[in-house]
């Protein structure tokens, strides 16, 4: 079960339709716009919204943490909603 985190705080547990794996459409619609896929070192991906930073979407603390946690030096914080899958879950 994936987990989708958003800016302001709250957090819910997601499931691809089909109840396997995420479809790229289905990722879209939940980080609302393109997604880039951030692959963390527990073997999980944090899929953000490649174009968040230029939208000036809010900063998503949770998911910056989960970002440096998994190994990532960034630049600039995650912004937006973003979804945190296995790597089972996510699309090919």
């Amino acid at each position: 079960m994936a987990t989708l985190f958003q800016p302001n705080g709250d957090r819910s547990d997601v499931l691809p339709k089909n109840g396997h794996k995420f479809t790229i459409g289905e990722m879209q619609t939940l980080v609302d716009g393109d997604v880039q896929p951030l692959h963390l070192s527990d073997r999980r991906i944090l899929v953000v919204n490649e174009a968040g930073l230029l939208a000036k979407l809010p900063v998503n603390q949770q998911a910056t943490f989960c970002a440096k946690e998994g190994g990532h030096t960034l630049e600039n914080p995650i912004v937006g909603t973003a979804l945190l899958c296995s790597y089972d879950e996510f699309c090919d």
